[in-house]
């Protein structure tokens, strides 16, 4: 007869074969919710003498596995279910190397489109500035850019100029460094200020926050950030009173944020 303490090892054992073998962060997400206890520092800890041992082994590979569900145990742990879904998964997407990775990655977890994924994202790049974190804040930076640009791809655009737009915001309002020049240019084309539009004219100062951020050019993510948020303060009270704000040296709230 198998004891009641033996049966527990037992099921232990399976949940922890079955996180191990997870195809997915999203699969990985429901084999703890379905077991727990996995998250008590306990497996996370055999985990890491595991991966000793097999490194002492010469068997390197396996150890790295180890090791990666190791810190993925300690994500759920430390954030909780949800959270630490996300941060596996936001994992997954900025490691990802190929366009086919990324988009099986974003059809696999439709979570990720979410307005709490957005607010996670930009709180968790706040807490990696915060801690002098650089490497953190481009992988979220990264993550946001791989996310909204295939929301924007979701977006059925009927504007045929799109691409002439797009040129024209950059050279005139992300190039040109005279804010009285990119204030008449945002009074003459009010229409970029409004969806979708205005999701697809913002998402083309992304990757360039995310090159300057990596290569750690502070003055162009300075002048890149500025630029951002004041395309966004444009949408939220208008042009007159966005750039009003600016010449008086406002300090502007974090978007989502009181």
């Amino acid at each position: 007869m198998v004891s009641d303490d033996e049966a527990a090892k037992q099921r232990a054992k399976e949940s922890l074969d079955r996180l191990m073998q997870s195809g997915s962060a999203l699969e990985a997400r429901d084999v703890v919710a379905s077991a727990p206890w996995l998250t008590d520092p306990f497996f996370s800890d055999r985990l890491g003498e595991m991966a000793n041992r097999l490194r002492q082994l010469g068997e390197v590979r396996l150890a790295e596995s180890a090791e990666h569900w190791q810190g993925v145990l300690r994500q759920f742990r430390e954030l909780g279910l949800q959270e630490g879904y996300l941060e596996f998964v936001l994992n997954q997407l900025t490691h990802a190397t190929t366009g086919e990775q990324h988009t099986r990655i974003l059809v696999e977890n439709p979570d990720l489109r979410n307005a709490a994924t957005s607010d996670f994202i930009v709180r968790r790049a706040a807490e990696s500035d915060a801690n002098g974190d650089s490497v953190g804040v481009a992988k979220y930076v990264l993550a946001k850019t791989f996310i909204d640009s295939a929301i924007v791809s979701d977006i059925q655009i009927e504007n045929t100029d799109l691409d002439d737009d797009v040129s024209a915001f950059y050279e005139s309002f992300v190039l040109e460094p005279d804010p009285v020049a990119n204030r008449r240019f945002l009074e003459a084309r009010p229409d970029l200020l409004r969806p979708p539009v205005s999701l697809i004219i913002a998402s083309v100062l992304q990757p360039k926050i995310a090159s300057a951020q990596a290569a750690n050019d502070l003055v162009t993510l300075r002048s890149l950030l500025l630029r951002e948020r004041l395309f966004q303060r444009c949408q939220e009270v208008g042009v007159d009173q966005a750039f009003d704000e600016l010449a008086r040296g406002v300090q502007w709230p974090e978007p989502g944020r009181s």
